[in-house]
């Protein structure tokens, strides 16, 4: 009976520790954190084939279908996913698929529509992609979706960070925004290096994709200001996370 009762007590702190229940917040981080995400962002940030990217992408869908019972979770997740995939079959340097950035994007934006979060840093980050999903359409044809869709990212951005104002994924889409925006539309490396300081104690907690943003934009910036030792240092810390990636070996051989 003795060792019974001190059993018991002993699991009560571990039963507090652990909650049966994730929270939201809780569910979505170990979703991308976990090893279908890892690998799906693996292939497509090192430009695997399309047919591997693929069946990443059917296999991290298949682990989200049985692995969580909270469907705006594992919903917002898939949209990420999506919106990456479509987001990569617009860009050159890595497979340019007009038709599949297309469909991966309606996907995204399908699945987003069908998501609601009452917690400020969900909700924020769930705009964030519809942000970024409005931005990979405007690349499919940046003349012709200026107006449209390069708004609609403005816009949502705007919105996601009057939601959450520490929001990093929408601090880094803001910050990409003042770089790539044309100085006399309001863009500015100043502005966006500002925000990217204002990251640096974010970064031990961030994911691997973001901080690829990060180190890719630090980059960039500096490239623009004529810092060549100074990018290439920001492009191989980019290429530790993912050595094949083919956009950052372009822009080092740029330099």
């Amino acid at each position: 009976m003795k060792k019974l009762l001190l059993c018991v007590l002993l699991c009560i702190p571990t039963l507090l520790i652990f909650p049966a229940n994730l929270s939201q917040t809780e569910e979505v981080d170990k979703l991308y954190q976990s090893d279908a995400f890892v690998c799906f962002l693996d292939a497509v940030y090192n430009a695997r084939p399309k047919i591997e990217i693929g069946q990443c992408f059917t296999n991290l869908s298949e682990y989200l279908e049985k692995e969580t019972h909270e469907r705006n979770s594992a919903n917002l997740v898939k949209s990420h996913a999506a919106m990456l995939l479509g987001k990569h079959f617009t860009v050159e340097e890595y497979c340019k698929d007009k038709n599949s950035a297309l469909r991966n994007l309606q996907l995204s934006e399908e699945i987003l529509s069908t998501i609601t979060f009452t917690d400020p840093y969900l909700s924020a980050l769930a705009t964030s992609v519809m942000a970024e999903t409005a931005g990979s359409y405007f690349l499919l044809d940046p003349t012709a979706n200026i107006f449209s869709y390069g708004l609609d990212a403005s816009k949502l951005i705007t919105e996601a960070l009057s939601i959450d104002p520490e929001n990093t994924q929408a601090l880094l889409l803001l910050a990409n925004s003042h770089f790539h925006t044309p100085a006399i539309l309001g863009g500015s490396a100043r502005k966006a290096t500002k925000i990217l300081d204002g990251l640096k104690e974010k970064e031990s907690s961030m994911y691997t994709f973001q901080l690829f943003s990060l180190y890719e934009l630090r980059g960039l910036i500096a490239a623009k200001a004529k810092k060549s030792k100074d990018a290439l240092g920001w492009y191989c810390k980019a290429l530790t996370l993912y050595p094949e990636n083919n956009y950052i070996q372009k822009l080092i051989d740029e330099l």
